[in-house]
């Protein structure tokens, strides 16, 4: 089966962040899947801005580009959606594939309208469209931003053949807007799956970096600090532990830098003596976590948050790390609530301490090797539930009995 897989997502340029990885370890198990995978990527160019977009040999990835001068009034991806679509349709005419898989509504209409009436598209949602609304400082934009892709989804998605979901409640709110529309929810999985021995050794290694004493507590946050990642409730949390005689310390590994040294600056001297914060190559963050006693998932009762499913949870599985999440992340707390040795689910801010949360933390540390290796164990099974290979099953049984059907109903000769 060949899967055309189209993006417009600026996010996507730099290789690294949540929707490069979700893309590119999707990308990856639809090829070890049997499927012959080709990615279409459209950007604007501001400036001399540069594009540094690869992947492994698994599958190519072709890069169309267009100049946008930086003083555009509008936004310049939507510049680069209207100069490149034509460019784009032709390519998948001429790659002639099973499935075209849009990321996002971003050029989702210039690209469609340009494709055969029966082709096999796919949109791949991974956040609610009211992002706009939950957002600090909304404004006039937001709301307008937000009532546009709302308009595309009511237009749009009757027209598709699928939805990939990363959670249920997505699956529902794209339901709002496609009753009829088939969704299949395939959380945000990693494909990070090392060795026990390989673990241990990039612990010791990163804990002794970090100059990290046998028996402190890490945590660690990996990823942007964004609104929906806000870096105060973290710190509540390792203030909430060192009030309880908890000797700990605060990770922030993150490209967000600026952010995070203006929120370490801002916190009293107790707390901003045990907050580290650094930048980390996208894939060199995994061996890092590995260091890490308490993975971070502390996100608000928001509907952003009850849509998502970070990739950043699976990354902390994959090294035996479990998480501390909060209701508001359902996803993530389901499968928390679920499988005791994936993590623990407490209020968002203030964190609440009582005795059985504190327990929880006081096992974390110092723990030994052998309880680590246990639940490393224990983890690659519970893991298994949301892994590629089991959740994108029934999406491409679903599109191969389509196909098939399609075979046999064409007419001799015919494709």
């Amino acid at each position: 089966m060949r899967v055309v897989v189209v993006s417009f997502n600026p996010f996507l340029r730099m290789n690294a962040g949540g929707v490069w990885n979700l893309v590119h370890s999707r990308n990856l198990a639809l090829v070890r899947s049997g499927c012959d995978v080709v990615m279409l990527c459209g950007f604007a160019l501001a400036g001399q801005s540069p594009v540094h977009l690869t992947s492994n040999t698994a599958y190519p990835i072709e890069v169309f580009t267009t100049p946008v001068a930086n003083r555009v009034l509008v936004q310049p991806h939507l510049v680069a959606v209207r100069q490149l679509a034509p460019d784009i349709v032709r390519r998948v005419k001429e790659l002639s594939p099973d499935m075209v898989v849009f990321v996002g509504d971003h050029g989702l209409p210039s690209v469609l309208r340009g494709l055969p009436p029966n082709t096999a598209a796919v949109i791949d949602i991974q956040g609610s469209l009211r992002e706009s609304l939950d957002a600090p400082r909304n404004s006039a934009a937001r709301l307008a931003s937000y009532m546009y892709h709302v308009s595309l989804a009511r237009r749009w998605y009757p027209r598709l053949k699928a939805a990939l979901v990363v959670t249920d409640h997505l699956g529902n709110e794209c339901k709002r807007y496609a009753p009829k529309l088939p969704t299949f929810t395939v959380p945000c999985a990693c494909l990070y799956r090392p060795p026990w021995e390989q673990v241990c050794g990039d612990r010791q290694e990163w804990r002794q970096s970090l100059g990290m004493a046998a028996a402190e507590l890490l945590l660690v946050h990996s990823g942007t600090l964004e609104f929906y990642a806000d870096p105060r409730p973290m710190a509540e949390l390792l203030g909430a532990l060192m009030s309880r005689g908890l000797i700990a310390r605060l990770l922030l590994a993150t490209y967000s830098l600026e952010r995070a040294s203006a929120f370490a600056a801002s916190l009293p001297t107790p707390l901003r003596d045990r907050v580290i914060f650094r930048n980390f190559p996208n894939g060199e963050h995994l061996s890092v976590l590995a260091a890490a006693d308490v993975g971070l998932l502390l996100r608000d009762d928001l509907a952003t948050n009850w849509a998502a499913f970070p990739n950043k949870a699976d990354e902390y599985w994959s090294v035996g790390v479990p998480v501390v999440t909060t209701p508001g992340l359902r996803a993530i707390a389901a499968l928390v609530r679920e499988k005791a040795e994936m993590g623990i689910v407490i209020p968002y801010s203030p964190p609440v301490i009582d005795s059985n949360t504190l327990a929880w933390f006081k096992d974390r540390c110092g723990e030994s090797e052998e309880s680590r290796s246990r639940r490393f164990e224990s983890l690659k099974i519970g893991r298994q539930s949301i892994a590629f290979e089991t959740t994108l099953a029934p999406f491409l049984d679903y599109f191969d009995k389509r196909r098939r059907a399609t075979l046999a109903s064409s007419p001799p000769g015919g494709h």
